[in-house]
């Protein structure tokens, strides 16, 4: 076998697991009469997406009564190699597959749904009552408004990650600047789905920015990949002084949009304080 004919089979194979996991799942679901609609959010026809994000729609008399039962139903639909759970978000679990193939399945109780930039682009499996044919006919034309109170979130995780960078490097704390500029490279990217009217993602998670899914232009991509980690703290400088520029022009944009008055001498103010860590002596 030639280098890379063994990675090449194992590629089919998953596939081949996918194709074979999408039907259990369309087949189990059938027979429990309290799940009135399936979708899956996050998949495109054809695509060959390894991670499925199942929505299963249930009635309202037995929603709680089903999340009880996650774990058993999600066992039907293959061999379970382990769970994870966050009991913060009770009516969503992952399950991961002994395949390599991992499911998110996410319960919503049908008084919940409504339309929602959610569901503008999901794939209807099952939906005898035509609910969420609806819903997403009618999600279609909405985009993802954001509020001064957004944009305030924004910049404020914004300064402090600046501050925390530039703390690090004084007192040499080189892993905690990387980490304070992979968070900066990851707010300036979330700004950039936000201007194309894309819902942004949880906290600091990079779906969708990069790759053949990414909703970025490819210009974003690029400078995303311009702005990768180096061993040189001086270089680290450089790539914080590039996003810094894109944060301001950022910055002014949304402002706009709101119709705020420009602050952009109060964020000069706030980023040019933080560079004075450098002069500041340390403490006895």
């Amino acid at each position: 076998m030639k280098k890379g004919e063994l990675y090449y089979v194992n590629e089919v194979h998953r596939e081949l697991e996918r194709e074979d996991l999408l039907k259990i799942i369309k087949q189990e679901l059938k027979k429990n009469p309290h799940i009135i609609s399936v979708f899956y959010s996050d998949l495109i026809e054809g695509s060959s997406e390894l991670d499925l994000h199942l929505n299963l729609v249930v009635q309202p008399a037995f929603y709680k009564e089903t999340l009880q039962h996650k774990r058993a139903i999600a066992s039907t639909f293959g061999k379970v190699f382990f769970f994870e759970e966050d009991m913060k978000q009770q009516n969503t679990i992952i399950v991961h597959y002994e395949s390599l193939l991992k499911v998110f399945v996410t319960f919503h109780d049908v008084k919940e749904i409504q339309p929602s930039i959610d569901y503008k682009k999901i794939m209807i499996v099952d939906d005898p009552y035509g609910i969420m044919t609806y819903v997403s006919e009618e999600s279609k034309n909405l985009e993802y408004a954001l509020s001064f109170e957004d944009l305030d979130s924004w910049r404020t995780k914004f300064f402090s990650n600046y501050y925390e960078f530039h703390r690090s490097v004084y007192v040499d704390e080189s892993y905690k600047a990387r980490h304070c500029l992979n968070v900066m490279r990851w707010l300036v990217a979330t700004m950039w789905m936000i201007q194309e009217g894309n819902k942004p993602n949880v906290y600091l998670d990079w779906s969708h920015m990069e790759g053949s899914k990414s909703v970025l232009k490819l210009e974003q991509q690029n400078k995303l990949k311009q702005w990768a980690f180096s061993p040189s703290i001086k270089e680290l400088e450089e790539v914080l002084k590039s996003i810094v520029e894109e944060f301001y022009q950022l910055h002014e944009e949304f402002c706009r949009k709101l119709h705020l008055a420009e602050e952009q001498d109060y964020v000069y103010r706030i980023l040019s304080r933080a560079k004075q860590f450098g002069s500041i002596q340390p403490a006895v």
